[in-house]
C-alpha cells in the first residue's frame, strides 16, 4: 500500500498545484506532511496568497514565482494600513477623464489626450506618460472617454445636436491615436431621443455599451444603451427603459438593470447570439431573448420614479501589448458589480444616500450554467434564490468605488472640511478565510440587514449575507477650499486616485495619486 511518505515531494507539490484552492485548505490539516509541502513551497504559497487577495497570476515572464510573491506579500501591510509610499497630485485642465487598469487618461481643454501609466513600488513599475495630439474630439458637445490598455484601446463618445442628435464613437490605439487596426472607422448612429448627459461607455472584449440620460420627455430617468461590437460595427441593441445600467460578466456576456412593474430586475445576454436580432426598443421585448433574470424584492407600493448606475472593476486583458508593463499579478474574471439605486432628492431628502448592492460576477454566472445545463426549468431566479448569499446591500450617502474582488465607500464625514475614514470590504475567496486565515488577522464582516429607509422595497427584512473582509483606513484628507460633495475617488490594486473637480470656470481639476 502507498504512503504518502513513499511519493517524491516534487511530485506531491505537482499535484498540489493542480488542486483547487478550498481543497489545499483541507489539506494543511490532513498531516504534517501536506503541511510542510504546502508551506515550503513557494508556488503553493504564492497560489494561496493570489486566492486571499482575490487577484491571478499575471503573464509569463518578468519575475520568478519567488519574486511574484516577494512583492505580493508586500503589497499586503500597505493595502491593509493603506500606507501610501508617496502622493502625486496632477493640476490639469480637463474635458474629460478616466480611469482603467492602473492608467489615467484624460483630453484636455486644447484637445490633446494624455495617458498616464501609475507607478507601483511593490510591482516594481515604473511612472511612463505620453501625449496624442491632432484628434477630431468634439470639445464644445457631451463627450466621455474610456480605455483598456490591455487592448490598446481608448474610445471616445460624443453626443452631436446638430443637423440631428446622433451619437459619434471614435475607436483608437491609445499608442498612436490612430484609428485601431481592428476597427479603422469612424461610428454614427441617430437617435430618436436627445441627451441630457455625458454618456457612460462600457467595455467588454470585442463590445461597447454607451449609455445616456435621455431628455425628460415620458418619465424622469429615461435611459438609452446602444450596444455594438466595435470590430465589426454591428449595433446589436438599442434599447431605451426606466433605471436602465448595464456591466459586462464576461468578454461575451452583459448584465442590463432594468425596471419592472414589481421589482428591479438583472437580464444576463449573451451578445454572440444578438447578431442579426435588430434593435429592440423596450427592454420588455428582449425578455426572451435573455439567459436568466434575476430579481430584486418586491418594490413599495409607494416607490417612485429611481436612477440606476452600474460600476464593476476592470477585466482582465485577453493578451499582452507593448504599451502594458508586464504585471505580476492582476486582478480575476471573479469581481464585484457595484449597483447603486438613487431616489429623487425631493422624495427622500438630501441626505437620504442611496441603495448599493454589491453583486458577485460568479453568483450571476452560476446561475447562466444552471439555465444552460438544464438544471433549473426556469430562466427566473426569485431573490431568495441568489440575492442573500451573492450579494450585499446597503444604504450609503457617499461616494463608491469598485474594482476586482473589493469595493470601497467612505464612513460619513466629520465635517465637510476634510474625511477621516474609509471602510474597504474585500469579498474575494470567502469560503478560503476559516480554513487559511485566523480571526486576528482579518475580521469576517456580515452586514445582517439593509440599514435607511429608502430601499424602494415593500419589505424591511431583506437580509443579504456576502461575507468579506474589512479593513479600516485612518486617513486625514483636507478638502478646504473644495466641495466634499463632489469630491471622487477610484480605487485600484495599487493606487488610489482622487479627484477633485474644478474650483473656478477655468476647468482646473486637480488628480492626487496615492501609490502604494
Amino acid at each position: 500500500m502507498v504512503h504518502l511518505t513513499d511519493i517524491a515531494y516534487e511530485l506531491l507539490e505537482r499535484v498540489f498545484l493542480l488542486t483547487d484552492i478550498q481543497s489545499l485548505g483541507r489539506l494543511q490539516q490532513v498531516s504534517k506532511l501536506c503541511l510542510e509541502v504546502i508551506q515550503s513551497s513557494v508556488r503553493i504559497r504564492y497560489k494561496l496568497e493570489l486566492a486571499l487577495e482575490g487577484l491571478e497570476d499575471g503573464p509569463p515572464g518578468g519575475l520568478s514565482p519567488a519574486e511574484r510573491l516577494e512583492a505580493l506579500l508586500g503589497r499586503k501591510g500597505p493595502w491593509r494600513a493603506t500606507r501610501s509610499s508617496r502622493i502625486d497630485p496632477l493640476s490639469k485642465k480637463v474635458h474629460a477623464w478616466t480611469y482603467g487598469a492602473n492608467f489615467l487618461s484624460w483630453i484636455d481643454t486644447d484637445g490633446i489626450i494624455f495617458f498616464v501609466e501609475l507607478p507601483s513600488d511593490v510591482k516594481k513599475i515604473s511612472a511612463k506618460s505620453w501625449a496624442v495630439q491632432g484628434l477630431p474630439f468634439h470639445l464644445a458637445c457631451k463627450e466621455s472617454l474610456k480605455i483598456d490598455p490591455f487592448q490598446n484601446l481608448f474610445v471616445v463618445a460624443s453626443i452631436l445636436p446638430d443637423p440631428q442628435w446622433q451619437l459619434s464613437v471614435q475607436i483608437r490605439q491609445m499608442t498612436t491615436g490612430d484609428f485601431h487596426p481592428e476597427c479603422g472607422r469612424l461610428f454614427s448612429l441617430a437617435l430618436v431621443e436627445t441627451c441630457q448627459e455625458e454618456p457612460v461607455i462600457h467595455i467588454g472584449g470585442d463590445y461597447l455599451a454607451i449609455q445616456y440620460h435621455a431628455e425628460p420627455t415620458l418619465q424622469r430617468f429615461t435611459m438609452v444603451m446602444v450596444v455594438m461590437n466595435w470590430k465589426t460595427g454591428a449595433f446589436l441593441l438599442y434599447l431605451i427603459g426606466q433605471s436602465l445600467a448595464c456591466a459586462f460578466l464576461t468578454e461575451d456576456h452583459i448584465l442590463i438593470g432594468h425596471d419592472e412593474p414589481n421589482c428591479h430586475t438583472l437580464s444576463v445576454f449573451d451578445l454572440r447570439t444578438c447578431h442579426g436580432k435588430g434593435y429592440y426598443e423596450q427592454v420588455a421585448e428582449l425578455k426572451d431573448q435573455a439567459i436568466c433574470q434575476l430579481l430584486y424584492p418586491e418594490k413599495d407600493q409607494n416607490c417612485g420614479e429611481y436612477r440606476v448606475d452600474m460600476e464593476s472593476g476592470t477585466p482582465p486583458p485577453r493578451s499582452d501589448h507593448t504599451n502594458v508593463t508586464h504585471l505580476p499579478f492582476r486582478t480575476g474574471w471573479d469581481r464585484l458589480i457595484l449597483v447603486r439605486s438613487f431616489e429623487p432628492v425631493e422624495v427622500v431628502g438630501e441626505d437620504a444616500g442611496h441603495c448599493a448592492s454589491w453583486v458577485s460576477t460568479a453568483a450571476v454566472m452560476q446561475c447562466v450554467r444552471k439555465v444552460e445545463h438544464g438544471e433549473k426549468d426556469s430562466k427566473t431566479f426569485e431573490w431568495e434564490e441568489w440575492g442573500p448569499e451573492g450579494s450585499l446591500m446597503m444604504c450609503l450617502g457617499h461616494r463608491t468605488s469598485a474594482y476586482g474582488c473589493s469595493t470601497a465607500f467612505l464612513y460619513p464625514f466629520e465635517t465637510d472640511r476634510r474625511i477621516d475614514t474609509m471602510i474597504v470590504y474585500s469579498f474575494q475567496q470567502r469560503a478560503l478565510r476559516k480554513a487559511l486565515q485566523s480571526q486576528s488577522e482579518s475580521e469576517v464582516y456580515t452586514h445582517p440587514k439593509i440599514l435607511g429607509s429608502n430601499m424602494f422595497f415593500a419589505s424591511a427584512e431583506i437580509e443579504t449575507r456576502l461575507k468579506g473582509r474589512m479593513d479600516v483606513w485612518n486617513i486625514t484628507k483636507d478638502l478646504v477650499g473644495f466641495d466634499a460633495k463632489q469630491v471622487q475617488f477610484v480605487l485600484n490594486e495599487d493606487t488610489l486616485v482622487w479627484v477633485h473637480p474644478p474650483r473656478s470656470a477655468d476647468g482646473q481639476y486637480l488628480f492626487e495619486l496615492s501609490i502604494l
